[in-house]
């Protein structure tokens, strides 16, 4: 995993618990 890609990971993170948060 790259250094760009760990800011990515966050977001969709953050997307997936906002869009359905369970």
């Amino acid at each position: 995993m790259d250094r760009g890609t760990l800011p990515l990971a966050v977001a969709l993170l953050l997307a997936s618990c906002s869009l359905s948060p369970t």
